[in-house]
């Protein structure tokens, strides 16, 4: 898919996306992004998905040769297919439950092309939406479920708040944090980060712990404690995708609250270098820990686009 330049781009195309959800009839509704498609889309439970690829920059249509000519290449038909393949694999959806459109709100064209918007009106850009997955249906008989579900709630995130012992858990590690940072700054990929974004259960908090229960396990074994007299912290992980990271905690079993307390706060010392702590491998050890532990690393290849444009 073609992604926009920057991270600030990434926002406002978002947010043009999301202001759409008003403009829809009942039924249709939108998406938010997830660590697979870094867009919103939109869904309707009895048709599908509907990848929307937008292209703010001034494009004029050349009737004869069928092109779009602008200061910026691009190709509305071919980004569609391709954003329409982007989500289906996301979505772990059949391809033709998927469709795409674009909007170019600065396009121009005396031509009507289906599935593509040149108004800058929302509301004209959500009747495209509707037209291409109205035609769904009328093309396949694949069913929805389970995969339509699994997708809507997973870029919704969880229903309710963590658990009691979670939001324990992150309110120590925060704590913990607070102290340790004080007038010092963590940075991961040029993003200054504060405690409250290490300590949340759907942000870096998988990361730390992680990170911090395998530290702990290594010097456990390298001093020779009699397992089980010693032991660390068992982690919960759920795979999340409406999450920085991919995966959520979901729940921490601890003999003490200093084995949370000491590794955590010797894993974030440990990235302590001239005065800023440089955290960015944080994020390439819970890739290995993933890997060792025969889960998916492959969630966490954007996550750096993903932080630059998390609010």
């Amino acid at each position: 898919m073609i992604q926009p330049a920057n991270a600030e781009d990434l926002i406002k195309r978002n947010a043009l996306i999301m202001s759409l959800s008003q403009h829809l009839s009942p039924g249709f509704s939108v998406v938010p992004p997830t660590v697979r498609f870094p867009f919103p889309a939109v869904a309707h439970p009895e048709m599908g998905l509907c990848a929307v690829f937008v292209h703010e920059s001034p494009l004029i249509l050349e009737e004869g040769e069928r092109r779009w000519y602008g200061a910026e290449s691009v190709d509305p038909e071919r980004a569609i297919a391709e954003a329409t393949m982007e989500l289906s694999a996301a979505a772990k959806a059949p391809l033709d439950r998927v469709t795409g459109i674009a909007w170019l709100p600065q396009g121009y064209s005396r031509l009507e092309m289906p599935g593509i918007c040149t108004s800058p009106a929302p509301e004209d850009a959500a009747a495209v939406i509707e037209d291409a997955l109205t035609r769904v249906p009328n093309r396949t008989d694949a069913p929805l479920n389970p995969w339509y579900a699994n997708y809507i709630v997973g870029a919704s995130g969880p229903k309710g708040p963590p658990s009691e012992p979670v939001r324990r858990v992150s309110a120590l590690v925060e704590k913990v944090l607070e102290g340790i940072f004080a007038d010092k700054e963590a940075v991961i990929a040029g993003t200054v980060l504060g405690p409250t974004e290490f300590a949340d259960p759907r942000f870096l908090l998988p990361a730390l712990l992680a990170c911090a229960s395998e530290d702990w396990d290594t010097v456990r074994s390298s001093t020779g404690r009699v397992k089980g007299i010693f032991p660390g912290f068992k982690l919960q992980l759920t795979p999340d995708p409406g999450s920085l990271l991919g995966y959520r905690v979901d729940g921490v079993t601890a003999a003490t609250p200093y084995l949370i307390h000491g590794p955590v706060a010797a894993v974030i010392r440990r990235f302590d270098f001239d005065g800023e702590f440089a955290l960015d491998d944080l994020v390439g050890q819970f890739a290995r820990y993933l890997e060792k532990n025969g889960l998916d690393a492959t969630v966490l290849e954007e996550y750096e686009y993903r932080l630059a444009t998390a609010e």
